[in-house]
């Protein structure tokens, strides 16, 4: 599936590309204002989505700590560390 979305993203990134190519340069100047600001808008989501994967890591080590004592009472976890 992902490689299908970077095809369709890399057609995306190459008809964008020769659309700019015939802006006049105010409206080129606008795209690349609208760009910047977006990815000054996309900046805090990206920090939120690394929080939100450091959160589910979390999680998943807890549910994997709790297997591991479930299975052995040996502290596994300590011998790993």
């Amino acid at each position: 599936m992902k490689k299908y979305t970077e095809l369709v993203d890399a057609g995306h990134r190459k008809r964008m590309k020769r659309g700019i190519e015939t802006l006049s340069l105010d409206e080129k100047e606008s795209h690349q204002r609208l760009t910047d600001t977006m990815q000054e808008f996309n900046k805090p989501i990206n920090r939120l989505d690394e929080r939100l994967q450091m959160l589910q890591d979390g999680l998943n080590m807890n549910e994997r700590v709790n297997i591991l004592q479930w299975l052995s009472p040996i502290p596994i976890i300590h011998h790993h560390d």
